[in-house]
């Protein structure tokens, strides 16, 4: 497939890499956010980005790269799961779940590796309401399936349906451990702690956070049709003020690009402050000590108890 010769192509390079967009975009087609970020944050680092690097990082998740290319893909090789993967995200994103949950059967079945096929059929399983098929799904996930935070997204929600909340707060912490940028996780998880669990300073943390996201990811719909400077330092100090190191550089590096003349002394030293920050920071979209999960502990509660549900 054509995601295989750019995955090789890409593991015999060394940084600075070429190729690097085009993988990330053909993983944006597929709708495989989670395994897009590295490739953005790369090209970040290496001040290859443009605006819609920077949105697709927070917003990815529910605006795929492309869909309207996604028929012509499939015409060409309809073995290849990308383009079926992202055929099944827009039927999830249009409302219509039974054609999703066919489609991702199917990819599941064929390329049962495909973490990201495995997640989004646990998420239409649950938009339409199948609850006791949902269970059938989590007993037959692969072990790899626990690293993709959607995964634990879903069981806490039906944790929730059978009502067991200690489970759900323990598997929403656990989606919030692997991926703090998900308000479907924080806000549930937040919620739970002050009302079940009578946590309030953690509900609050959490609380606090999945609200900055929804305002981040305000400015950033109104960015990619506005491209203003404004907006774009609004969203380089909320990014920052989230930990999301990389996006404060490349929001705040995209202000002075876009108006280049109208840039000041403060801009340019707030970029450079930036560059110095993240030099030495890993590729990982939220900075160590920057995630609430890792400040509250919870691995305490318990996992779900899928036995009693049966």
């Amino acid at each position: 497939t054509a995601e295989d010769q750019f995955r090789r192509a890409y593991r015999q390079q060394k940084p600075p890499r070429v190729g690097v967009e085009q993988l990330a975009l053909l993983l944006g087609i597929g709708g495989r956010y989670w395994e897009q970020g590295p490739f953005l944050l790369e090209l970040i680092r290496d001040e290859k980005f443009n605006n819609l690097h920077l949105y697709l990082l927070q917003e990815g998740r529910t605006k795929p790269v492309n869909p309207d290319s996604i028929p012509m893909y499939m015409k060409t090789d309809p073995d290849d799961p990308v383009p079926q993967l992202g055929w099944a995200t827009q039927k999830i994103l249009v409302g219509d779940f039974g054609g999703a949950i066919s489609g991702l059967r199917r990819i599941v079945d064929t390329h049962p590796e495909m973490i990201e096929a495995h997640a989004k059929l646990g998420l239409a399983l649950l938009a339409d309401g199948r609850r006791e098929e949902l269970v059938d799904w989590n007993r037959q996930l692969p072990k790899a399936a626990g690293n993709h935070p959607d995964i634990w997204v879903v069981r806490g929600a039906l944790a929730e349906l059978l009502d067991q909340s200690a489970a759900a707060i323990r598997c929403y912490w656990e989606a919030v451990r692997l991926d703090p940028n998900n308000v479907k996780s924080g806000l549930p998880l937040g919620r739970l702690l002050g009302k079940v669990a009578g946590e309030t300073e953690a509900a609050g943390r959490f609380q606090q956070r999945a609200a900055k996201l929804i305002e981040f990811s305000a400015i950033i719909e109104d960015t990619h049709t506005n491209a203003k400077p404004e907006n774009s330092r609004a969203n380089a100090k909320l990014a920052e003020s989230l930990g999301l190191m990389w996006e404060a550089f490349g929001w705040t590096h995209l202000a002075l690009r876009v108006n280049i003349s109208s840039a000041s002394q403060r801009d340019h030293a707030e970029l450079s402050r930036l560059r110095k920050i993240t030099k030495d920071l890993p590729l990982v979209r939220t900075a160590p000590g920057s995630n609430p999960a890792e400040e509250f502990d919870l691995s305490e509660f318990p996992q779900p108890d899928w036995i009693s549900a049966e």
